[in-house]
C-alpha cells in the first residue's frame, strides 16, 4: 500500500431534497457529504477515487500544483501533471462536491512507488548516545520509501525516510538517529558497501522498553521487526507503554514475531543489541543478543561476542 487518506473538512450546505439521507429538522434538506468508496495510487503519475454519488471535483493540489478536472462522475483516474519521485512523499488534497452543494475535503498521503525494495533485516542497535540503528541489506535493491520506525502503524515517536540508494547484498545501512555521524569513513574489507546516514530527528530511541519496525513504505508491508523489554514493567502487560505492547501485537500479527520480546536490561551506552552474524533471522528472541562492553560492529559485518554479565 502505497497511500493513505484522512479526510480534513466536511462541509454541509443544502439546496435539494434528501430521500432516505441525512436531513436538517424539517425532513427536506440533504447534508450528506460525497463518501469516498475507493481510491488508489495506480502508477507514478496516475491516481483513482470512486465516489458514493456524482460530484464535481472544485479543487485537485498535488503538493503545490493543482489540477483541473472539468468533467461530474462518481469515478476519476486523475492524471498528474508529473510522476511522482520513487519513495518520496507527496500530499493529494481533493476537495468533491455533490448537487445539493455537500463537500468533502480529502488529503491523500501519496509515496512514489519504489517496485524495487530489497529484503532487509534490522542488524544492530544502540538507543544510548550516539543512538544509531544499522540495517542489514539480504538482497540487491533500492531503498527509496522504505521507512523505520519506533512504533507501529501511526503510533510512533519519530521514523525515518531512506532515500534512494541502489544496494546489494550485504551492503548496511547505519542510520544515526539524532546526531552528527561525523565524517569517519568505514572501509569494509567484504567488497560490501556501508551507507551513513543522520536521520535528524529530535527525539533519541528509548533504551528500555521499544519497538522498531522497518516498512517497505509508509503504510505498507513489514520487512523486519524487534521489541526489547527489560522484562520488569508493571504495565501495558509487562511492556512499559501501550506503543510497545501495540507494535508487538502488529508484529505478531503479521508473521514478523514469535514469543517473548527481546531483553534489554543490559543495554548500556557501550552495550548494544545486535544480530548474530549473517543475518540470521527466526524472527525470535534468539536472534539477538546484547554485545560484551565495547564490542559493536555498527558499519561492519556483525560478530558473535555476547556480554557474560559482570
Amino acid at each position: 500500500m502505497r497511500i493513505f487518506a484522512i479526510i480534513m473538512l466536511t462541509i454541509t450546505t443544502a439546496s435539494c431534497t434528501a430521500g432516505e439521507r441525512i436531513t436538517d429538522i424539517f425532513g427536506s434538506i440533504d447534508r450528506t457529504a460525497p463518501e469516498i468508496v475507493e481510491y488508489d495510487l495506480l502508477s507514478s503519475g496516475t491516481f483513482y477515487v470512486l465516489y458514493s454519488e456524482e460530484v464535481v471535483l472544485d479543487e485537485v493540489i498535488l503538493g503545490e500544483t493543482g489540477i483541473r478536472i472539468r468533467d461530474s462522475g462518481t469515478s476519476f483516474r486523475i492524471v498528474f501533471p508529473f510522476s511522482l519521485e520513487t519513495g518520496t512523499e507527496y500530499t493529494l488534497f481533493i476537495t468533491a462536491k455533490d448537487a445539493c452543494g455537500n463537500t468533502q475535503r480529502t488529503a491523500f498521503f501519496l509515496t512514489g512507488p519504489n517496485d524495487d525494495v530489497p529484503e532487509a533485516v534490522i542488524n544492530e542497535i544502540s538507543p544510548e548516545a550516539p543512538d544509531r540503528v544499522e540495517i542489514l541489506i539480504l538482497e540487491d535493491g533500492n531503498t527509496a520509501g522504505m521507512v523505520i520506525k519506533d512504533g507501529a502503524g501511526d503510533n510512533y515517536s519519530s521514523r525515518f525516510l531512506l532515500p534512494p540508494i541502489d544496494v546489494k547484498e550485504n551492503d548496511i545501512i547505519l542510520i544515526y538517529w539524532n546526531g552528527d555521524a561525523g565524517e569517519e569513513a568505514i572501509i569494509r574489507e567484504d567488497g560490501a558497501e556501508t551507507y551513513v546516514l543522520e536521520a535528524g530527528l529530535g527525539s533519541g530511541l528509548t533504551a528500555t522498553n521499544a519497538p522498531l519496525i522497518l516498512y517497505k513504505e509508509e503504510g505498507g508491508a513489514i520487512i523486519d521487526g524487534i521489541v526489547y523489554t527489560t522484562g520488569d514493567a508493571e504495565t501495558a502487560g509487562g511492556y512499559g507503554n501501550m506503543r510497545t505492547a501495540e507494535a508487538m501485537h502488529v508484529l505478531m500479527q503479521e508473521g514478523q514475531w514469535k514469543g517473548l520480546p527481546v531483553p534489554s536490561e543490559d543495554i548500556t551506552s557501550s552495550r548494544v543489541l545486535a544480530r548474530r552474524p549473517g543475518g540470521y533471522d527466526t524472527d525470535t528472541r534468539d536472534d539477538w543478543f546484547t554485545t560484551a562492553p565495547r564490542s559493536s560492529t555498527f558499519g561492519l559485518p556483525n560478530t558473535y561476542l555476547p556480554y557474560q554479565g559482570e
